[in-house]
């Protein structure tokens, strides 16, 4: 669905600082700025949507998920999981 062009809109939002730093700085080698990054982005996804890394997570983060579903629901043994400090020093110091 291509959008058509209408009046323009200010965004507003809040990022780390040295997130916005290290960006602007990548996007100037690339003569970008921020702003039009961010258009050529919004544009993108509203005409093509979200990008398929997005939208269908990697099949190790799947099976991690469920991994830690099952964890949860205590489905699995986890002799390797701590739950308490000690523990954990325990299993570090072995």
């Amino acid at each position: 669905m291509k959008l058509e062009k209408t009046s323009k809109v200010q965004i507003s939002t809040t990022i780390d600082h040295n997130i916005k730093i290290k960006a602007q700085s990548i996007l100037a080698n690339n003569d970008l700025t921020i702003n039009e990054y961010l258009e050529m982005a919004l544009t993108d996804v509203a005409n093509n949507g979200l990008p398929e890394y997005f939208v269908n997570p990697s099949s190790e983060l799947t099976a991690s998920i469920l991994e830690a579903n099952e964890v949860i629901s205590n489905q699995k043994d986890t002799p390797n999981i701590t739950t308490t400090r000690e523990e954990l020093n325990r299993m570090l110091n072995s």
